[in-house]
């Protein structure tokens, strides 16, 4: 690494130590003496960014929500669900994306279903329509 040297002082952010740092500017963004330091400084930044877990969906950093997971994340179309009826959702209702895209988190693409089975049920109600119209359109 060019130009970087451990012998630039720098002040933690968390206990205030002075310590000998890297001298790179574009790497380091946040100054900590210690890992112990750098785990248990606070993440304030955290909540405003939706994080996009491997599956798709988002999620923000809520943990104090009563239904967040044991990282403190819930999902978006959640949050959002749960603003526009003006209550928590249950553990057993369902939000279902309207255009299949997962982080198109917006209300007017989002359905609530009561539970898991009602949901599976308008999705075999959406293929039996799907067949139906392919039917009538082939010769």
């Amino acid at each position: 690494m060019t130009g970087a040297k451990k012998n630039t002082p720098k002040t933690c952010e968390k206990c205030g130590a002075e310590y000998l740092g890297w001298n790179n500017t574009k790497r380091n963004k946040h100054h900590y003496c210690s890992h112990s330091c750098a785990v248990s400084a606070p993440r304030t930044n955290r909540k405003n960014v939706a994080l996009r877990m491997s599956d798709g969906y988002l999620c923000r950093y809520l943990p104090e929500h009563p239904s967040s997971n044991i990282k403190g994340l819930y999902a978006e179309h959640r949050l959002v669900m749960e603003k526009h009826i003006g209550r928590l959702l249950t553990k057993k209702e369902v939000i279902h994306h309207i255009d299949g895209d997962v982080s198109n988190n917006s209300i007017d693409n989002l359905m609530l279903f009561a539970c898991n089975g009602d949901h599976t049920r308008y999705h075999k109600e959406q293929r039996r329509i799907a067949k139906q119209n392919a039917t009538a359109v082939s010769p």
